[in-house]
């Protein structure tokens, strides 16, 4: 999967959540191939941008918090 091939399939519902919820409390740093499942998406729409993790759960969908669909 890549970006150049890649969409969101979003939910009926999408909401945002606040900027000040974006912190990382007591994680630890990961080596790189450690987690081959765990993905970053970078979404920009319109103004706002927003940076989320999600899990590859096929060769064709990564789930991800529904807080990351912008919209």
């Amino acid at each position: 999967m890549n970006a150049q091939n890649s969409k969101f399939v979003f939910p009926k519902e999408r909401s945002s959540v606040n900027s000040s919820a974006l912190e990382i409390v007591g994680g630890d740093e990961a080596s790189p191939n450690q987690f081959p499942y765990q993905v970053a998406l970078y979404i920009e729409y319109d103004l706002v941008s927003a940076f989320c993790g999600g899990s590859l759960v096929s060769s064709n969908y990564v789930l991800t918090a529904a807080h990351c669909a912008l919209g």
